[in-house]
């Protein structure tokens, strides 16, 4: 039983990136697509405009590893 606890459990978070753009400067997803490029994500416009406008239903643990310090300062901005 406690394993499938731990399968089922979930977490909640706050999405930022927005604010976190706007803290650089950057007000608009065509600003992000370039930055995101050089990282190797290679997302559609409606892809980085779904990333900024809604918070993800799911987070992968690949892409938060791969850019440590662009993503934990999510949590940075409006806290």
């Amino acid at each position: 039983m406690r394993r499938r606890e731990r399968r089922d459990a979930r977490f909640d978070y706050r999405w930022h990136l927005r604010a976190v753009m706007a803290s650089r400067g950057m007000y608009a997803t065509t600003d992000l697509r370039p930055l995101l490029a050089e990282r190797g994500f290679q997302l559609s416009q409606s892809q980085v405009y779904r990333l900024v406008a809604q918070r993800p239903e799911r987070l992968r643990a690949d892409p938060r590893a791969s850019c440590p310090n662009e993503w934990s300062r999510l949590g940075e901005a409006g806290s």
